[in-house]
This record gives structure tokens, sequence and C-alpha cells, in this order.
């Protein structure tokens, strides 16, 4: 795929905002893109840090805010979050991995304008579990899909391909007949602990939409493009300074120059929906997504060779040429 750099005067609104809120996860998956597992935190951000942040969110006019890790549901504060983001009419995705859901979230969970995102790796237990590194992980994720679709609750999974042979094409008919139709999925990015070597500093792996429209912030507070460029660059840090400043200061202008773009004009009218360090997958599931009084059409655009372009679920789907 062709990449130019980006002009830091094209820089876009904030309109998407991922909370990287712990690195403590129960799994230990052998890909994981920032290296999360049983030993990570939640870092210095706090309770307050983090509600803070999603107030400055809406008065920036994001509509989207995706919480993740690590495992967000390992998180105190996680409903909290939810709600106060709810509050402000921000869509909600939480990144789970759906091992283990207490009985106290399903309520939170189930508000309009919340969904799911999980990560399932094949139709056989063994070879999930080789993935996640965790023993039950696979009858637990199905489990709660099923569960999460009996209240109701969207769900999207992404499928990464991490192994040769891998059943991904099994799982995909799997979660279909399950009844999951937002389906996504992507090539091993080799960042984190999808690397090769222990340089997680691969800017080329990024699927080339950081910092343009969204941001991360990370359990430390620093502010990325993406969760995904968490490790590689970042432009300041939410504990200390706001936001908005943030995302319109030079250090944020050349942090979007840094990073690989689309060729020019190919990502005017098309930005991916979410991509994240647990998928990483910018492909589009057609449909309507009710959020309030509103509805967003998603309809299919014509992504390239690896998947990574698509449509938000705010507009239109286009068609990009690389």
């Amino acid at each position: 795929m062709s990449v130019t750099l980006e002009s830091p005067a094209t820089t876009r609104p904030l309109q998407r905002l991922a909370l990287d809120i712990t690195r403590a996860c129960q799994a230990q998956c052998t890909h994981c893109y920032n290296q999360s597992g049983p030993q990570g935190t939640a870092g210095e951000m706090t309770r307050e840090d983090w509600l803070s942040l999603l107030d400055q969110a809406a008065a920036l006019g994001v509509r989207q805010v995706q919480l993740i890790g690590g495992e967000p549901t390992l998180h105190p504060d996680l409903s909290d979050l939810i709600t106060r983001a709810v509050d402000h009419g921000i869509a909600v995705e939480v990144f789970t991995n759906l091992i283990h859901v207490r009985a106290a979230l399903w309520p939170v969970l189930r508000q309009r304008g919340v969904t799911l995102a999980t990560s399932y790796y094949s139709d056989q237990p063994e070879e999930h579990e080789a993935i996640t590194q965790q023993r039950g992980s696979y009858r637990r994720t199905k489990a709660n899909i099923a569960r999460a679709l009996l209240y109701r609750i969207p769900v999207r999974a992404a499928i990464v391909h991490v192994r040769e042979g891998q059943h991904a094409d099994e799982a995909a008919a799997q979660l279909r007949e399950m009844g999951v139709t937002n389906i996504r999925t992507d090539r091993l990015r080799e960042i984190g602990r999808g690397a090769d070597t222990d340089d997680t500093h691969q800017l080329t792996e990024l699927c080339g939409q950081c910092a343009r429209g969204r941001a991360a912030v990370l359990p430390n507070g620093e502010v990325a493009g993406c969760v995904m460029s968490g490790s590689m660059l970042t432009a300041g840090n939410a504990r200390t300074t706001p936001l908005a400043q943030i995302v319109t200061s030079p250090q944020w202008a050349a942090l979007t120059a840094a990073i690989p773009q689309p060729l020019a004009g190919a990502h005017d009218a098309c930005t991916p929906d979410s991509c994240t360090p647990n998928e990483d997958s910018c492909q589009p599931s057609p449909g309507n997504i009710p959020f309030g009084e509103l509805a967003y059409t998603v309809t299919a655009c014509g992504p390239d060779q690896d998947g990574s372009d698509c449509a938000p679920a705010e507009q239109e789907a286009c068609g990009p040429s690389y």
C-alpha cells in the first residue's frame, strides 16, 4: 500500500477516543499488541482522571469512546466510566475478552448506546486457548457472547490470523451461527508480542489512521494517536495537560505527520471505525446501528488487500483507491 505523510494542517477534529484503562488481563495472548497479562496494572490514571477525561471528550465533540486494555472488566471503575460516557451521549464500545463478566456489570452493559467487542480465534477450544494462554477461555468467551446476544447487546468479533493453519474461517462461521453478524479479520501485526523482535516501534505496521480524528489515552496518562501506536509515539500526558491542548499542540501535529498515511486522496471520505490492540481490523459491517435518536448507516467500502480501510459508522462507506 502506498503511503504519504499527512500535513499537520489537515489534522481532523477528535471524534473517537480509546481509553486504555488497564494492562491487567487474565489472558496472555501470544500476539498481544500492548503486552498485557496477569502482571499488568491499571497505571497512574485514577477514577477522577478518567471521569475528567470523559468530560473533556464530550466538550470536544467526541462521538465514540472505546474502553479497552488489557481487560477493561478488571478495572474497578468500569461501570462508572461507561455510565459517565453514556450520560454525555457518547457511544461506548467495551473491548473485552469476555472471559469473566461480573453479574453486576451486565445491567451497565445493557444501557442504550453500549456495545461489546471481543477477540475470537478458532472453533477449536485447544487452538483458541493456545493463543490466549488461558485455560477455559474458549468456553467462557463463547458463553458470554451468547449471553450478550440474549440481552440484545450488540457484539462485534475480531479474528486475528495468528497461527499457520488456524481455524479462522471456521471461527467466523461459528460466530455467525451464534448470531454475531459484525465479524472482522486481520493479519498479525508485528507490534508488541506480535513482533518477531523486541523492537515494538513498527510504524509501518499501523493501519495508517492513527491521530486522524482519534486519540488514545494509556494507563499512565500518555496520549497517543491510537492504542496501537502507544509504545511508539505520544504527545503529552492527560494527567497534567487538558486533552484539547494536547490534540492541538505542535507535538500532536508532529506525531500525526510521523505516522505513514494512506495515499493522499484515498482517505478524504473514508476512515476506519476502530483499530484496537487486540484485533486492529478496520473492515466494515453493513447495517444500521441505533444510538438514541440517531441511526448510523454502515455500508461496505472497498478495503485494500489487507483489510485495513473501511468506513466509520457515522458516514456512508467509500471506495478508496491505492
